[in-house]
């Protein structure tokens, strides 16, 4: 990610990543 990106686009990339690796949306092993 830029050091120059707007407020926005890290809102947009956080929220993305936060979906993508929070545990309970993880559909792996539960071990």
């Amino acid at each position: 990610m830029s050091s120059t990106a707007s407020d926005e686009v890290i809102h947009i990339a956080y929220k993305a990543l936060a979906k993508k690796y929070h545990p309970d949306t993880y559909k792996g092993d539960k071990d």
